[in-house]
């Protein structure tokens, strides 16, 4: 199942066992950072759905995988997958390669800076897992056009892994998920120049920042049941509250304020108008599937792309079932649009849900963001 999800990036892929590694290991960083069996979230009331959170439409069905640009979403969606970093342009569907990933090593969790200039990204090195046993993973730093990578912070100690970086607006500092080799997380911050760093908020993961750095969210996982919970606070995690999760979902991944931080975006199994989902098949024995929480790659489980306002009012699901492995998703510069994948590639919706256009046969296994370049 891994390996077939590495196989459709068809952007270099190279032999059969490392398309299995790297799938393994980008399913892993993505969601088993949010999953981890010790996270233990916050005390608080468990999330209810509010009244009137039925979509405010009825969602667009996913349109045939038939390529066209879509002129009216600006910038570039920045991208990885297992043969580096890409960028492909909405309005012309043009694909370029801003890096390419050296051999047995991964480039997952792009995140470009608020000036357009810089991304950073988390790092695996395969041979460093084989010959020293340590599948950690340490932060980068890279000029968004290409070229070399800078370390920008290095993981401390054996088995623990850095990921999910999201900048803060004055691009002097960063967020990212921290995970120890026991599996237990916090959100923390790191200035670029790989000083000042510390505890944002504990027990959390996956921040994600509003353009005007004011608003936090970002979620936790309950330590028995593997759900995992929405929560917004200020940007120095004081004020928290809890806005969705448990039950009404089974399983929550990638949240991401809106530009202007008035909605949180997020891919999720479930909801409260949706079916149970359907088992999933029993994924493969591999060597890292102790990270991994039961949801993470579960083929055949089917996700959807939602918004909820920062109060946890007006829940709304945009898409119509899609069934992908590896659930990633970006705002639009300008807020009116969602990347997200589906098992055809890259595809829009809009913040409305009224619009669905599919992009290109290119797969943002690793992660992906959205951005404005900069002249």
């Amino acid at each position: 199942m891994l390996k077939a999800q590495a196989s459709k990036v068809g952007l270099g892929v190279r032999s059969d066992a490392w398309s299995r590694l790297v799938a393994t290991f980008i399913v892993t960083l993505l969601f088993g950072l949010t999953g981890c069996a010790s996270s233990v979230a916050p005390t608080a009331p468990t999330p209810s759905v509010k009244a009137g959170v039925a979509p405010a439409a009825t969602p667009t069905d996913m349109p045939a995988p038939s390529a066209a640009p879509v002129p009216s979403a600006p910038g570039s969606i920045l991208y990885a997958n297992d043969s580096g970093l890409w960028t492909l342009q909405p309005s012309t569907l043009a694909v370029r390669q801003v890096s390419a990933a050296a051999p047995k090593t991964v480039l997952a969790s792009p995140a470009v800076s608020p000036d357009g200039r810089q991304v950073a990204y988390s790092f695996y090195d395969a041979a460093r897992a084989r010959e020293k046993r340590d599948n950690g993973t340490d932060l980068y730093l890279m000029p968004v056009e290409g070229g070399a990578g800078r370390l920008l912070l290095a993981h401390e100690a054996v088995g623990v892994w850095l990921g999910e970086p999201a900048w803060r607006p004055d691009g002097k500092s960063l967020l990212f998920t921290y995970r120890d080799a026991l599996g237990k997380e916090s959100i923390q911050s790191v200035g670029i120049d790989g000083e000042s760093r510390q505890v944002v908020v504990q027990d959390a993961a996956s921040p994600t920042l509003s353009r005007d750095g004011r608003r936090l969210a970002y979620l936790t996982t309950d330590a028995q049941s593997y759900g995992q919970t929405l929560w917004l606070a200020d940007a120095d995690g004081s004020k928290a509250r809890s806005l969705v999760g448990t039950p009404q979902f089974e399983s929550l991944a990638t949240p991401r304020l809106s530009p202007d931080g008035a909605r949180i975006a997020f891919i999720a199994i479930g909801g409260p108008d949706q079916q149970p989902p359907r088992a999933a098949a029993t994924p493969p024995s591999d060597p890292l599937a102790w990270l991994r929480p039961p949801p993470a790659a579960a083929h055949g489980i089917l996700y959807n792309v939602w918004t909820v306002n920062a109060d946890g009012n007006d829940l709304r699901r945009l898409t119509l079932d899609l069934e992908v492995e590896v659930a990633v998703l970006a705002w639009s510069p300008d807020g009116r649009w969602l990347v997200f994948e589906s098992d055809h590639g890259l595809n829009l919706v809009s913040a409305d849900g009224k619009e669905v256009h599919y992009l290109a046969k290119q797969y943002a296994v690793g992660g992906i963001d959205w951005y404005r370049p900069m002249p």
